[in-house]
Parts: C-alpha cells; structure tokens; sequence
C-alpha cells in the first residue's frame, strides 16, 4: 500500500483525469490532493501548477521549496 496518501481520496486515480501523469506523483514527497490542494513535504500550501506540468521535473531549487527535490518513490514489497 502507498504510504504518502493518508488523508481519504488523497490518491491521484480518484481524482486525476489528466492526459499525462506529471513526475510529481512519483515523487516520494508528493502527498496527493489534501483539502483541495494538490500537496507535497516541499510545497505543504499547494505545488506550484507549472512544477506539475507535463514533462516538468523538480530536481533543483525552485522558491519556496523548502530544499526538497524530487526524490523517486519506491514501494518497499512487504512480506
């Protein structure tokens, strides 16, 4: 199970219905739509809408950010 989505319908498959699947939701940071605003630990307030736009990567400082990047997201199998 995905860790980052605590709060309820915070995944992006009940909500996103976009033609692309921006880097942000396989960033370890990123925490989904929480109380309308698309979340991550480096934006808490709402991702700026041209980090999560198509093709975009937040690798490098960018204002507000808090020093956290993306980091890839890797599901531990739990057995």
């Amino acid at each position: 199970m995905d860790e980052r989505f605590k709060e309820p319908y915070s995944n992006p498959r009940w909500w996103w219905a976009g033609d692309y699947i921006p880097y942000c939701f396989d960033c370890a940071h990123f925490r989904g739509a929480v109380k309308g605003k698309i979340v991550c630990a480096a934006f808490p307030d709402g991702i700026p809408p041209e980090l999560c736009d198509k093709g975009r990567l937040h690798d490098g400082p960018y204002p507000g950010d808090n020093g956290i990047y993306f980091e890839e997201y890797k599901e531990e199998l739990k057995k």
